[in-house]
């Protein structure tokens, strides 16, 4: 039986980081961090130490104590900012999703690969993934299901040098566990794999980046060695492209969720949907591209086909007078 997962007090977790064609094993108490690069979001590893980040990564893993909890990874922002990075401005409210993933045609917003043979990441039957909001009181929960999830409010960013210090606890649980009370099975062996976002407002929030928790009865090797290269390696077909409303379909509900929030340039809830398909931050008709390229490429398209719809004539329009406007400058000069 675990104890009160809010109450826990755990020792700190073994990150491992994933660079692109190398995994590092890194040293305990690092944790995320995340930086600006003009309006858009960036998210890393690393500590607070001189030169001890590594920021664009986007693959990361850590073993989890046997109870399953743990304040750690955490999440920080240094102020002034890691040479060639921006610091994030005060006061600002940093949040995160969590969002579906799609491996082999099937979407589940956590995966389970038991550490052994080939990786072959399967949708969690009945465990939950919860990370708790800077409070530690309220948690956001996956189970498995194919949904995204809002998440809560991470930390709010001050004008101290780690701008932004949260240890907010994960908690990873087995059947009949509850994320605030404990109890419940052991969670089944193995590696878990989630997938996230952080987003503020008036910037780009950043691209999903993956989380691979191991049990504690699982090799650091496991992950290390073997679902971190996996993830890295198919890092750009584990999200639905077009897929706005995050239901694991590209379908015409997407396409609607694209005329609503046709240019919008804040990042959206994804209980809302977010129509930025190419992540760019303002929705327009390159989203409507993307969402065109992959109606008919995913396996959860229904078997009847979906006549593909053009933009609304306002979107159009505007387009138009755009191309018109600067022919028209072009010629007077």
């Amino acid at each position: 039986m675990r104890h009160n997962l809010v109450l826990s007090l755990l020792s700190g977790v073994m990150l491992i980081g994933a660079i692109v064609g190398e995994n590092a094993c890194l040293a305990g108490g690092d944790g995320f961090i995340v930086q600006a690069l003009g309006d858009r979001l960036l998210i890393g590893t690393g500590d607070d130490s001189p030169g001890g980040q590594q920021i664009g990564q986007r693959v990361f893993g850590s073993v989890l104590p046997s109870s399953g909890v743990d304040r750690d990874p955490s999440f920080f922002s240094l102020s002034p900012a890691p040479a060639g990075f921006d610091a994030l401005p005060i006061g600002g409210l940093v949040y995160w999703d969590f969002l579906p993933i799609t491996i082999d045609g099937v979407t589940s917003n956590l995966f389970h690969w038991d550490s052994h043979g080939i990786v072959d990441f399967a949708p969690a039957e009945v465990e939950t993934l919860s990370l708790f909001n800077v409070t530690n009181s309220v948690p956001a929960t996956i189970d498995g299901s194919a949904k995204a999830i809002p998440g809560e409010h991470l930390g709010t960013l001050t004008n101290d040098f780690l701008s932004l210090h949260a240890h907010n606890f994960w908690a990873l649980l087995g059947e009949g566990g509850d994320p605030l009370l404990g109890g419940g099975a052991e969670p089944a062996p193995g590696v878990y794999l989630a997938a996230m976002r952080l987003r503020l407002d008036g910037f780009v929030s950043t691209k999903p980046f993956f989380v691979a928790l191991a049990t504690s009865d699982t090799s650091s090797s496991s992950v290390n060695d073997d679902a971190l290269p996996w993830i890295e390696s198919n890092i750009d077909d584990l999200i639905l492209r077009g897929d706005y409303n995050f239901d694991g379909m590209v379908d015409a509900a997407d396409y609607e969720l694209w005329r609503a929030q046709y240019g919008a340039t804040s990042p959206q809830p994804v209980d809302i949907g977010d129509a930025d398909g190419n992540g760019d931050g303002i929705v327009n008709l390159a989203d409507y591209t993307v969402w065109r390229d992959h109606l008919m490429t995913t396996t959860a398209t229904p078997a009847n086909v979906i006549p593909t719809p053009e933009p609304n004539s306002v979107a159009v329009a505007l387009a138009l007078l755009g191309v018109f406007a600067h022919c028209r400058h072009t010629r007077l000069r």
